[in-house]
């Protein structure tokens, strides 16, 4: 394995760039394959300009540096590490102080929500009812509604209120029907972007992160001021792949928050996943 020197510049998968700001003690590490055999390891501390200080391993450093074998070495590493160590202290900060902000958000929204929360309630999905004042109605949408329980609830709250679904399965299609509800479509993903509606209430599918696909999604069709909320499995929310990481981020930034619904909420609905309530105002 190659060994690299402090001030090596590096490129990560995401285009990010940085260099080796400092190596470690190697390592020996002890494996079995048809005879017993020894690999020697060494990481390397590698500071990348976005803010970003990692520890890795010798096989994820080659990639690394081997995509920026173009650039120059570092010759001022002590300067540029101090710097970047100083926006990672930034970044967290700001990170902790906008996490402490939802946590008071979904606390106080929480607090209202449990006043108005029957008793026997399981779980409860709530939307504060605003007249659009270019509108005598609002537009609301309820996505996956199944037999049409969150339309229901709507519309006894609401009766002036344009409501409007998306539904795939054709049996259940033809009950909202019956119902007299409009079907703006089968397929929710492949829906027209533009925001028309001023609320969206939610509980997409969870299998293979549909859930963020979903919100992300409607979070495009909510009219500036609207509210969008959603049911969403707890995953995107403690999983560290890309697409969950991207989604936190995107939550953080649109100034969303979530609430935790107590275990065994949907458990009468055949269902024991773990479950929260997403809450985003455009």
């Amino acid at each position: 394995m190659n060994t690299y020197e402090v001030g090596t510049p590096a490129i990560d998968m995401y285009g990010n760039t940085g260099f080796i700001s400092a190596v470690m003690e190697p390592t020996s590490t002890t494996f079995v394959l048809s005879r017993g055999m020894q690999q020697v390891r060494t990481e390397y501390e590698v500071c990348f300009d976005s803010g970003r200080i990692s520890v890795l391993s010798d096989g994820i450093v080659k990639p690394f540096v081997d995509r920026a074998s173009h650039l120059p070495k570092v010759e001022d590493v002590d300067a540029r590490k101090a710097a970047i160590q100083a926006m990672e202290r930034a970044s967290r900060a700001a990170a902790q102080e906008k996490q402490e902000q939802a946590q008071e958000r979904a606390k106080l929204f929480y607090a209202e929500a449990e006043k108005r929360m029957p008793r026997d309630a399981k779980a409860v999905i709530v939307a504060e009812y605003h007249h659009d004042r270019s509108d005598s109605m609002s537009d609301y949408f309820g996505h996956s509604v199944g037999r049409g329980a969150i339309l229901d609830a709507i519309r006894a709250a609401y009766p002036s209120c344009r409501l409007a679904t998306y539904e795939r399965h054709s049996s259940l299609r033809e009950i909202l029907s019956l119902k007299g509800y409009d079907l703006a479509g089968s397929d929710f993903m492949e829906a027209e972007e533009a925001p028309r509606f001023d609320r969206v209430l939610m509980n997409p599918p969870f299998e293979n992160g549909q859930d963020i696909d979903h919100v992300m999604k409607a979070a495009k069709m909510v009219k500036p001021g609207g509210r969008l909320v959603s049911v969403m499995s707890t995953g995107p929310f403690f999983r560290a792949d890309r697409k969950a990481v991207a989604f936190r981020e995107w939550l953080d930034n649109a100034g969303g928050f979530k609430v935790d619904l107590p275990a065994g909420s949907f458990k009468e609905s055949g269902t024991g996943t773990g479950t929260v309530l997403v809450v985003i105002e455009l």
